[in-house]
């Protein structure tokens, strides 16, 4: 009987396993070889929206500020709904009470308000320790920029802000107002009002606590 030339018989095995060594020693160097991304990942916040950047200003303009605004956020929602008969509603009135009363803070850019999904940015805190006033903010699509004061006009009874915000493709510039003397006589006051199409601003105080927030949907 000859010699079997079956692929599988004892003389054929050298030459296929040499084959599949070389195949693996190729693979090894192509997986080596082969580019890899530099640099982390770009930071993203909750919901998939860039984390909030801030440009600092003269005030604690950081993103460990902005952390700090928005559990000052919290605080002071929370210190508005103890005490429902202590509350001013001004500006858009129905806004200005589903803010207070039914508003749940999602994360850094994003917050619920009668179940309705709003993204906010933080533009001015104040607070124990805390003073935070960016001189630019950008959270969940909302970009808000300060602008400076117009000449060198005083005004009685309160202080101007003026503010370039950019949202969905659009541009307005709005001015909020510091009225120390507007909360008098309440625990705290909720004031919003309408910038543009599903644009909104509010002011929110709690005794010597302030919070300042653009707000889009």
């Amino acid at each position: 009987m000859g010699k079997s030339t079956h692929p599988l018989s004892l003389g054929a095995r050298p030459s296929a396993l040499w084959l599949l060594a070389a195949i693996a020693v190729v693979l090894t160097a192509l997986t080596l070889l082969w580019p890899r991304p530099t640099g982390g990942p770009t930071p993203q916040g909750p919901m998939g929206g860039s984390a909030p950047q801030i440009t600092t200003g003269e005030s604690e303009g950081t993103a460990a500020g902005y952390q700090s605004a928005v559990e000052e956020l919290m605080l002071v929602l929370a210190k508005a709904r103890a005490d429902p008969n202590g509350v001013q509603l001004l500006g858009d009135v129905d806004l200005s009470r589903a803010l207070a009363f039914s508003a749940e803070v999602l994360n850094e850019t994003a917050l619920s308000i009668n179940g309705s999904v709003y993204r906010y940015a933080i533009v001015r805190a104040r607070g124990p320790g805390l003073e935070f006033e960016p001189r630019e903010v950008e959270a969940g699509g909302i970009s808000v920029a300060a602008l400076p004061a117009e000449g060198t006009a005083t005004y009685t009874g309160g202080r101007p802000y003026r503010y370039s915000i950019r949202y969905g493709g659009r541009e307005h510039n709005i001015t909020l107002w510091d009225i120390p003397f507007t909360a008098a006589g309440f625990k705290a006051t909720v004031n919003t009002g309408e910038v543009g199409g599903d644009l909104y601003w509010a002011e929110i105080t709690a005794g010597s606590e302030e919070i300042w927030l653009v707000l889009g949907r």
